[in-house]
């Protein structure tokens, strides 16, 4: 049986080459969300603020707007299964070796986890290379693949870490 008798209308966008468009979108906002934020807050101020006089409501708002593009992926994905790799063009050959990467990666993540949990200190190269972009987001997608045997909702679920982390919460930490 394939993926095609189980998801009515399986792969399916609104137009064609939706789903690099959408993805490229997040990543565009994700990587330049000071920009696009301090864009939006401007706008807000300029034009907004005086017919709304509720700032608050209009951040939250903003927040919505920001957030259309990656609810469109999750709904396409969990409806039609539009961002699978075989729909993005994947070769299904490579399958095997791309879960076992993900697993090896995943399986990493976990241990990193508990040898911080026990109390074993992680070296600084160690640490500095965990925290390098590319390799929390490989580690991060192992993770979550181990978890939930599905390869796109494991990226997926990184695309929502950095747009909570960047575009919604603007990188504001609290300081201890």
């Amino acid at each position: 049986m394939t993926d095609q008798n189980l998801i009515q209308h399986y792969g399916y966008v609104p137009f064609y080459l939706f789903r690099y468009v959408i993805i490229g979108l997040q990543i565009f906002l994700i990587i330049n969300y000071k920009y696009i934020n301090k864009l939006i807050d401007k706008y807000i101020d300029e034009y907004f603020i005086n017919y709304v006089n509720n700032k608050n409501l209009l951040q939250q708002l903003k927040r919505i707007v920001l957030s259309i593009p990656l609810l469109l992926i999750i709904y396409y994905d969990i409806r039609y299964s539009s961002f699978s790799f075989k729909n993005l063009g994947i070769n299904s050959t490579y399958n095997d070796p791309i879960n076992q990467i993900l697993y090896i990666a995943g399986s990493y993540g976990i241990i990193q986890v508990l040898a911080q949990d026990a109390g074993i200190r992680t070296p600084i190269i160690q640490e500095n290379l965990v925290q390098q972009h590319f390799s929390f987001v490989l580690i991060s997608i192992g993770m979550a693949y181990s978890l939930t045997k599905n390869r796109s909702h494991s990226y997926i679920a990184i695309m929502v870490y950095y747009h909570l982390k960047y575009l919604i919460s603007e990188n504001i930490i609290h300081e201890d």
